[in-house]
């Protein structure tokens, strides 16, 4: 499975498989269970759709679900780790 990108934004992981052939729904399953299994409750989105993928991003929003902005220092921290949890995977 290959992201051709990935994009960390609030709590959502959207990522952009850029191939015919790839199952965005497999991907998008392997990619929810890892980090699920690491401790994360981000919601996976992936999409192959080029359009798509850009609708997702202008509506993804900067801040998570239920933020009051006050918690950035600690949203800082377990988004260097959902980091990386997600470089890990990288080959």
């Amino acid at each position: 499975m290959q992201l051709s990108f990935i994009v960390i934004t609030g709590n959502k992981v959207i990522g952009f498989t850029g191939r015919e052939k790839q199952d965005p729904i497999k991907t998008k399953e392997y990619l929810a269970d890892v980090l699920k299994r690491r401790g994360f409750s981000h919601k996976v989105t992936i999409t192959g759709d080029r359009t798509q993928f850009i609708s997702l991003l202008k509506n993804s929003g900067d801040a998570p679900e239920g933020s009051s902005g006050g918690e950035k220092a600690g949203n800082e921290a377990e988004q260097q780790e959902l980091c990386r949890a997600l470089e890990s995977l990288m080959v």
